[in-house]
């Protein structure tokens, strides 16, 4: 495969300080790999770098975290990966060692040794990014990957699809095939609004259950209502749980439209003194972790917690001042606080049994929490870290403290994992991969 040309359209990424605009866009194309392999090799020809880039991620999520690999030990790992042993010394390794990503170690002309210089999975999605930005020679690819974040965050009508491609320096003829290569491999769905003969483009996944409902009301907006919308749930999206006052990419009447609409969720949280406040969440928010098959949050419950320790740390009568130090000691201990205000304000957690609220002592005026439903906790504590709701007033501070990268699963590939045409049984195959696997491990010397 070949790599880019320097392009005045669209230039090479060269840093390597991970961004969360490619910690997302990283997660699209290793979703959109893991729905294409499901297809030949000559079906799925369109989106050549993609298919690499999604393989190359697949590696490095497994040689992340620092750890020294012989080439005897990582040519099994990069098989399992998709990778054969050419693509591997040819291909993989010399992208990888010009961008960056991976240390070698030769002696001569041999390979003795690699290193993947990457540590979590925000970074492995970030550098995904950046050795997709190398490999995209074709830019109908690129639209169809952008178009897969563009129609996650809201339906969007087919030539607002394009006039966006456009906008991102493709030509009207690249856009249209953006969207045509989009639709051909099920990426993106159609659909359409007989009563305003409009097609919108939707995400099946986040869309595809109110999608009917979604696209009339939207169709009935106008563009530049829609663009508004679209700017909302991009900015709720990156802070789910956002209360209402930190709301900088719409008006209140927008918001309102969007939760009348049924494009966003609103959680009200009211205290035993009547103080109330009110949280949004977006459709992508069941993108935490949970498969749709599991009904994710169907119960409210992961939004109720976030809703009242994002409330605990801007509107209680006694703030809290560190709700992921608070959280991290509830899940690990099973127990956390000594205050008044515990005894009062979080009935509804109680009610929902996340936790019990107990005297710190018999007698005592002071209450703390005892966890219940810990998973739930667990997941919400992870969800504020991706929206940076642990900040008590985002408003006003620096990009760092706002755009913290995100941790999560990308939504899209679950679904298409879920629905991906699987290959027949192998089991002396994958027995003989493994014991090479394990094999190598034991083997390998530096």
């Amino acid at each position: 495969m070949k790599t880019r040309p320097e392009d005045a359209r669209l230039p090479c990424m060269t840093t390597t300080q991970i961004a969360p605009h490619r910690i997302e866009e990283g997660y699209w194309i290793y979703s959109a790999w893991k729905h294409l392999r499901s297809y030949t090799i000559q079906a799925a020809a369109a989106f050549e770098a993609t298919v690499l880039a999604g393989k190359i991620c697949d590696l490095l999520g497994r040689m992340r975290r620092l750890a020294p690999y012989s080439m005897a030990r990582l040519s099994p790992i990069a098989r399992d990966a998709m990778i054969n042993r050419h693509e591997l010394e040819n291909i993989v390794i010399p992208v990888l060692e010009n961008l960056g990503v991976i240390q070698v170690d030769r002696v001569g002309t041999r390979i003795r040794g690699l290193r993947a210089v990457v540590l979590s999975q925000d970074d492995v999605m970030d550098q995904t990014a950046r050795i997709w930005d190398h490999l995209a020679l074709d830019l109908p690819e690129r639209g169809a990957i952008f178009l897969l974040a563009l129609t996650a965050a809201l339906p969007t009508t087919r030539e607002e699809a394009k006039e966006k491609c456009i906008s991102r320096n493709l030509t009207e003829q690249e856009a249209e095939q953006a969207i045509e290569l989009s639709l051909a491999h099920n990426l993106i769905k159609i659909c359409h609004v007989a009563d305003y003969d409009t097609d919108f483009l939707y995400n099946d996944f986040l869309w595809g259950e109110d999608i009917q409902r979604t696209v009339r009301a939207l169709a009935a907006l106008s563009g530049e209502i829609r663009e508004g919308l679209r700017s909302l749930l991009e900015e709720l999206h990156s802070h789910e749980g956002r209360p209402t006052r930190e709301i900088e990419a719409a008006r209140p009447d927008l918001v309102r439209l969007a939760i009348a609409k049924g494009l966003i969720e609103a959680v009200d949280i009211v205290t035993a003194e009547g103080k109330k406040a009110t949280f949004h969440f977006t459709p992508r928010f069941r993108g935490f972790g949970v498969s749709q098959e599991q009904a994710p949050d169907a119960l409210d419950q992961v939004k109720l917690v976030i809703a009242s320790f994002a409330f605990s740390t801007r509107f209680a009568r006694y703030k809290l001042k560190d709700p992921e130090i608070f959280l991290d000691r509830l899940i690990e201990q099973g127990y956390a606080g000594n205050a008044s205000p515990i005894g009062t304000d979080y009935g509804a957690l109680e009610r929902q049994r996340i936790v019990d609220v107990e005297r710190i002592l018999p007698g005592s005026d002071r209450y703390r929490f005892r966890a219940l439903k810990v998973d739930t906790l667990v997941e919400a504590r992870d969800t504020m870290k991706a929206g940076a709701l642990f900040v008590p007033n985002p408003r006003g501070s620096d990009g760092s403290s706002l755009f913290e990268p995100h941790s999560f699963n990308d939504p899209v590939a679950v679904r298409q994992q879920a629905q991906a045409r699987q290959a027949g049984q192998r089991p002396l195959y994958d027995a003989t991969l493994l014991a090479a696997i394990r094999n190598a491990a034991q083997q390998d010397t530096f």
